[in-house]
């Protein structure tokens, strides 16, 4: 009895583990190597006011996504600017930050397990802003992408890619979702060494909480079900990762070809 308790725990807390945590940041530690990278290359190639303006809708979202986080998990917000206009930036210094959030917590619980989640706020909040565009804008793409998650074979694959094609019909909404797309990616998804170093702070009170969790739902006999469910949502926020990382890698190989061209 004990051992079939252990073995639906595990099989609880791994898929949890796995699908909501660790497969998300391998895919943002992806995307923030891409997006540095590229972030470099515009700065070099067209100053740092270019970054704004093809990355400020990102910013925003990305600032945003830690304000409303800190929040939630009762932090003092000390200040914060969601981006810096590029008529405001300083064209002598590539160090400056582009946008920011200041904020402090007491060493309670729930602040400190904040911690974790505001630090890859952006990761959830520019998911969402992606996965809203599309819906608003790609309907069918968005409609064949839930699909393509429910049952990911290669048929579903075809299925999906498309309907990119068949967006050619109404190609100004398919360009404003590219532009979107890549604003966000671009702006957004990059973490900074100072996100990573405040999540890494919440890691110990959220794998705690995690473990509770796992074992209230295993003692309720939901083991099953809450995996499937895990798996779903690892999985739809992967998908839009992957999306971004596909969009991350064509916009730095477009300006690997700008910079030999030059």
């Amino acid at each position: 009895m004990f051992s079939h308790f252990i073995a639906a725990f595990i099989a609880t807390f791994l898929p949890i583990i796995g699908y909501l945590f660790l497969l998300p940041f391998l895919l943002v530690l992806l995307l923030t190597y891409l997006n540095r990278s590229s972030k470099q290359m515009l700065v070099n190639q067209f100053g740092l006011q270019a970054q704004v303006y093809l990355g400020g809708l990102g910013i925003i979202l990305h600032e945003t996504s830690h304000l409303l986080t800190a929040l939630l998990f009762h932090h003092k917000i000390i200040g914060f600017k969601l981006v810096v206009l590029p008529w405001h930036l300083n064209a002598n210094s590539s160090e400056q930050a582009l946008g920011y959030v200041q904020h402090a917590s007491t060493k309670r619980l729930w602040p400190t397990l904040g911690n974790l989640f505001i630090g890859i706020a952006p990761i959830f909040g520019c998911t969402a802003a992606m996965y809203l565009s599309t819906y608003l804008l790609l309907p069918t793409t968005y409609q064949r992408l839930n699909a393509f998650i429910m049952a990911p074979t290669g048929d579903s694959l075809q299925w999906l890619l498309s309907s990119f094609g068949q967006a050619f019909s109404s190609f100004p909404l398919l360009l404003i979702w590219l532009l979107l797309m890549i604003n966000i990616t671009l702006g957004g998804f990059d973490l900074s060494s100072a996100d990573f170093k405040n999540s890494a702070s919440g890691v110990l009170p959220a794998l705690l909480l995690v473990l509770v969790i796992s074992c209230l739902l295993t003692f309720l006999g939901l083991s099953r079900s809450t995996t499937s469910l895990v798996k779903r949502a690892g999985l739809l926020i992967a998908s839009w990762l992957i999306l971004s990382v596909i969009i991350s890698g064509l916009l730095n190989a477009l300006l690997r070809l700008l910079r030999l061209a030059h």
